[in-house]
């Protein structure tokens, strides 16, 4: 008998044909019962299957056998199984893919539009989707070049026919005789059946919820309804209308097409049929109404006036975010559950894209203790056997990198045996990566034992490490690179995973996630190893005769993990169901929300990436309709027509029915929402699906906030669990105006604190709403623990203490750092040139040059330079610069960076009597060195010693009575500022001068004439700038342009124009060519900036001033003073600028406790008088 069965789409068809089935069953168990879904609600259909026949029963459990519900991909597996000795091998996915690829390979010069393409894996899977596509429409190759030859097609496309019709052919003639692909193998089965009719004409078939048929299961469904002893066909319509004659604008278009064609072959084929309409409601009238107005809507008929309120059944929420969305629907759950006695399993959730909410459904459901199934599928390309296999790819390939060692490392599926310890483990891990990044090492030098102490215990683990893994990888890497048949290799692959644990390890993963119940979890690494195990069989079957090759055997593999997903199975029945719009869903749920229902998700449009596109679908279709061509379709039940299919275009007509049964999934209430902004801070509005529906049947919108009003039934709306609430409840004390009504608040607040599991933890994140982002003083005792009761600190060090106290702190008190990691950055450049132009003066000193010698002798100036920078590139802390070529291509830039920089000096320092002193000069009280004597300061309790280093100090040749000049290098332009030295951020170069005054001694006996403390920029600068061009497009002196942007700034001590001439700059003529804030005016008389100089006789203020500073902050470090009051600037910059602790600080000067300190413009003048006074600038 055969029937179909028809309803529209809030019709329960699904049920209906189950409850036939199974009565089916139940009267006649010898004969077989086979109830065919999608295999998305096989598993819910199983349920609902054993359930109905434990009502027939009167049974709590059952069995059957002669019942079967199945998928049409697992029907083949049920007719075929005893079959399988005349069958043969299925070919997988990843082994087809293989054949292609070596078909490509071959062909490649015989193609039209991929002759010169690299063959990525990405290539060779579109070419696979569209041999499948043909496969299954039965065209065979001969077709496919009939196509070719015979149809008027354009360039592109038969370009694409072309090569097509190439690697098909190919593909086929590989195969012929040796595998069945998948489609292939549901031909066979579906000739098998037609022969088989004593074993169908007492098998009944129900099929349900299917809106679509491929070709092979309309060929499969013919066979059936010719031999099977009863066929049900269950389809959902738009309305009760079974259409005669069909338009494709209809709504539910698709669907009559495939009935229409199925009864024509019924007809054509003299089979009895009738056709039956469902009488199992699945909605009630509220939401009957709903669905027949969507239908009508989508296929503009005439709508009249809603009939029933709904706003009882349908809500529309409109989010602040995905969160508050995600956070509307995971309580509004946790609510029905608790008060209205729904369980977990009569919710369903369906977006048109579950991506976007990916991170927060799973940790805001964990945390509402909401157990639910996602029945996406799951990637595997994800879990830690396949990072494993990919991180040995790239190290097989590229030799040992630190992130590739440290990413198969942490896949934890090989560790040494010596580790009982996980934590020891997981903390070793921690601490080589740690070593690894700091100390910059990679490639070649992971090769090279580390430096290890006996008595280091640590290190010696960390080299125990290295030495393990490093061995193991170059180990495999000559099993793999070595040349070899397949068979070889894949044994040395497998024995490799087989003998460092790696399989041990996946038995004690699953092992572990049973003893825990997480069920889906204890699937996973037997899929994944099994899928593995799979394509070494594929590779080995395909690639038997030929020669090993390590790039293409793992390219292959990860390619295959790309594509595997998980096969899961809910871990309870009673759990929230989240899925994706276009999934069929079994009639079960009460409650629907569609989420992310916004305009530019529904409608849903796909990615046209099809080999052949819809456009080249199209054409060919066209151009055949109009040729007299034939294809050459030999099997039963079907037509001679072309069914290639335009893909995308199918997909957006069918978007209205789909949406059309997504509103059926839930027979009491359907929510819709949507975020009003996305992730890019775009507004959204609601789809144009919903706004109709919203529209027709008046139901405003709910506002869903990030946080609560404060209104009483809107903070009972946020009230969850008590670990969740609480968040809500403390941002409401903390903002008391907003609440509504005090009374009812506390009560609320102490009936959720009071229910709470961990009372302490809730009742201290409560307690929270008093936190003050402001740092407690440390006690003085504890501070003077931390800095010593002799304070030992550098002028950096002070510096940092007077922009920001509490960084100070955290980063010389706690001695908080980031990890430290290798990388040449402006620290690391800094030091690189400090040490060359170190170097440098100290070869001047010993072969007794002066500069004029070597600007004069270019030659010398040569060797000399090459001389500091071969002794510099022998430093252990510069040593990674050999490393790689990008270090070698930045050294090389930073040499001749340095050798510019020293050029211009010479030549700029041709203009002065200055000379190199000294370079790098500590002022310390090191012992066993000639060190500068520090700065110290001793007062009643307190006992301070600056220590430091300074770049370079120059001096005049007067051996009696030298200038000398302190000079800083500096990898950015700098000068100095007296509002910043007055607050205390600038104290180097003051600082610097009186370390000088402090060691006169040093500098021949004589009494020393400081003339300042200056800054000189590392760059080479460019020449081509755009203002040296003239207004008549001629180049200006572009050199002596550079020169000057390289003169010297920061502070002067003035002096007369006699002592400049005579003993500095003796060819002084109008403005300095070295110092920025120094000239000759007209009446010979000098001028020097005010802000950046300073009178001899008030000199001695300055350095009294500095010394009240340094002792200020003293005091307060010792005294534990630490507040978070980061300066900031008249230019908005900020000391948090570039801190690395904001994240500790969470500054937010919005706040009431958090304040800048503004270091305010005030005149020269007055600056002065308040230095000379001694006068300290107040505490915010």
């Amino acid at each position: 008998m055969l029937d179909f069965r028809l309803g529209d789409q809030t019709d329960n068809v699904h049920q209906e044909l189950l409850d036939e089935a199974v009565n089916h069953y139940y009267h006649n168990k010898n004969e077989l019962t086979f109830i065919i879904v999608p295999n998305h609600i096989k598993f819910d259909t199983e349920v609902s299957a054993m359930q109905k026949l434990s009502l027939l029963e009167k049974k709590k459990l059952v069995s059957t056998k002669n019942l079967q519900i199945l998928s049409f991909s697992r029907l083949s597996w049920f007719f075929l199984k005893d079959s399988q000795k005349g069958l043969l091998p299925i070919l997988t996915d990843t082994a087809a893919k293989m054949i292609l690829k070596q078909i490509l390979n071959d062909n490649q010069e015989t193609l039209n539009l991929f002759k010169t393409s690299r063959l990525t894996m990405g290539l060779i899977d579109s070419f696979y989707k569209q041999v499948l596509e043909l496969e299954e429409a039965y065209i065979e190759p001969d077709d496919l070049q009939s196509i070719s030859a015979q149809l008027n097609l354009s360039y592109e496309t038969a370009d694409k026919v072309h090569d097509l019709q190439i690697v098909y052919r190919a593909f086929h003639h590989k195969i012929k005789g040796h595998y069945l692909t998948q489609n292939q193998q549901q031909q066979f089965m579906n000739q098998w059946l037609a022969e088989q009719t004593e074993l169908l004409k007492n098998a009944a078939f129900y099929v349900s919820d299917f809106s679509h048929f491929s070709v092979q299961e309309k060929v499969l469904i013919k066979v059936l309804m010719t031999y099977a002893k009863q066929m049900t066909l269950g389809f959902k319509l738009g309305m009760h209308h079974d259409r005669l004659s069909l338009d494709s604008s209809d709504y539910d278009y698709h669907v009559q097409r495939m009935i229409k064609e199925l009864r024509d072959f019924a007809e054509d084929n003299q089979l009895d049929y009738r056709t039956t309409w469902a009488q199992l409601p699945l909605l009630s009238g509220s939401m009957r109404e709903l669905n027949q107005f969507f239908v009508k809507n989508a296929q503009n008929e005439p709508i009249e006036a809603p009939e029933k309120d709904l706003s009882r059944q349908l809500s529309f929420i409109e989010a602040d975010s995905t969160f508050a969305e995600t956070y509307f629907v995971a309580r509004t759950i946790y609510r029905e559950v608790a008060l209205n006695n729904r369980r977990y399993r009569d919710f369903i959730v369906i977006a048109p894209s579950l991506e976007k909410y990916e991170t927060q459904i799973r940790p805001i459901f964990d945390q509402l203790g909401i157990p639910f199934f996602n029945d996406l599928q799951v990637q595997m390309k994800y879990h830690p056997l396949v990072l494993l296999v990919e991180q040995l790819s790239l190290l097989v390939d590229k030799g040992l990198t630190t992130d590739s060692l440290l990413t198969f490392i942490k896949t934890r599926l090989i560790i040494p045996e010596n580790y009982d310890d996980d934590v020891q483990f997981t903390q070793d891990i921690a601490s080589l990566e740690n070593y690894l990044v700091e100390k910059g090492i990679n490639y070649n030098r992971l090769m090279q034992p580390f430096e290890v102490n006996e008595d280091d215990e640590l290190m010696g683990r960390l080299e125990q490490l290295r030495r393990y893994y490093s061995e193991l990888i170059t180990l495999m890497t000559q099993k793999l690179t070595q040349p070899q048949s397949v068979k070889q290799a894949i044994t040395h692959f497998y024995d490799f995973l087989e003998n460092y644990g790696v399989l041990k390890q996946l038995e004690k993963w699953r092992d572990q996630a049973n003893n825990q119940n997480q069920l889906q979890l204890s699937l996973q690494p037997e899929q994944t190893l099994q899928t593995l195990v799979e394509m070494l069989e594929d590779y080995y079957r395909i690639n038997e005769d030929s020669e090993f090759d390590y790039v293409d055997f793992f390219e292959v593999l990860l390619a295959g993990f790309s594509s595997a997903t998980f096969s899961q199975i809910p871990s309870t029945l009673d759990a929230v169901t989240v899925s994706e719009l276009g999934m069929v869903q079994a009639p079960k749920y009460q409650v629907a929300f569609v989420i992310g229902a916004d305009d530019t998700s529904i409608p849903q449009i796909s990615s046209d990436d099809a080999f052949l596109a819809g456009d080249n679908v199209n054409e060919i279709k066209a151009q055949f309709d109009k040729s007299n061509l034939t294809l050459t379709l030999s099997e039963n039940y079907f037509e001679q027509e072309l069914t290639l299919e335009d893909k995308k275009a199918y997909q957006l007509s069918t978007q209205p029915y789909l949406f059309g049964l997504a509103m059926t999934a839930a027979t009491d209430k359907l929510y819709f929402s949507h975020a009003i902004i996305d992730r890019q801070n775009k507004a959204k509005q609601w789809s144009s699906y919903v706004k109709d529906i919203k529209n027709h049947f008046g139901i405003a919108s709910i506002r869903q906030k990030d946080l609560p009003t404060g209104e009483t039934d809107d903070l009972l709306s946020f009230i969850t669990t008590p670990e969740f609430s609480v968040g809500y409840l403390g941002y409401l004390n903390q903002n008391p105006d907003k609440i509504a009504d005090r009374s009812d608040f506390n009560q609320i607040t102490d009936k959720t604190l009071a229910s709470a599991t961990d009372a302490q933890k809730v009742q201290t994140t409560y307690q929270a709403k008093d936190y003050r982002n402001l740092p407690v003083q440390v006690d003085a005792e504890l501070s003077k623990q931390l800095f010593g009761q002799r304070l030992r600190t550098s002028i950096s060090q002070l510096e940092s203490y007077y922009a920001n106290p509490f960084e100070f702190f955290l980063k010389y008190g706690l001695r908080l750092r980031n990890p430290r990691e290798f990388e040449f950055g402006v620290l690391e450049i800094g030091n690189y040139f400090h040490g060359i132009f170190d170097q440098f003066v100290k070869l001047m000193k010993q072969q007794q040059l002066t500069t004029q010698m070597l600007f004069e002798d270019k030659d010398k100036f040569d060797q000399v330079f090459d001389q500091a920078t071969t002794i510099i590139n022998q430093l252990p802390e510069f040593k990674p610069f050999s490393q790689n070529q990008y270090y070698q291509f930045l050294q090389h830039h930073l040499v001749e960076t340095a050798k510019v920089v020293l050029q211009d000096y010479l030549e700029l320092n041709q203009q002065t009597k200055f000379e190199p002193f000294a370079s790098e000069v500590e002022f310390n009280l090191k012992p066993d060195t000639d060190n500068f004597k520090p700065l110290k300061i001793k007062q009643e309790g307190l006992d301070i010693q600056v220590n430091g280093k300074i770049d370079r100090i120059d001096q005049t040749d007067d051996s009696m009575h030298p200038y000398v000049q302190v000079i800083d290098y500096k990898s950015s332009v700098h000068d100095f500022n007296l509002a910043q030295f007055y607050h205390g951020i600038s104290l180097q170069l003051v600082t610097y001068l009186e370390v000088v005054l402090a060691n006169q001694d040093r500098f021949g006996g004589g009494e020393v004439k400081p003339f300042g403390a200056f800054y000189q920029h590392i760059s080479k600068g460019l020449l081509n700038e755009k203002d040296n061009l003239k207004s008549n497009y001629q180049l200006g002196d572009s050199h002596q342009k550079y020169l000057a942007n390289k003169k010297y700034k920061g502070l002067m001590v003035q002096y007369g124009q006699s002592d400049i001439s005579t003993d500095i700059e003796p060819n002084l003529m109008g403005t300095s060519t070295m110092y920025s804030n120094m000239r000759v005016k007209k009446d010979q008389s000098m001028s020097f900036s005010k802000e950046k100089s300073i009178k001899e006789s008030d000199l001695q203020s300055l350095l009294n001033y500095n010394k009240q500073l340094i002792a200020k902050a003293g005091q307060q470090i010792l005294n534990g003073q630490f507040p978070l009051s980061p300066v900031k600037h008249n230019n908005q910059k900020t000391a948090l600028s570039y801190s690395d602790y904001r994240d500790i600080f969470f500054f937010d000067a919005m706040l009431p406790d958090n304040r800048y300190r503004i270091i305010d413009s005030v005149d020269t003048k007055t600056l002065l008088e308040n230095i000379k006074k001694g006068v300290l600038p107040q505490d915010d």
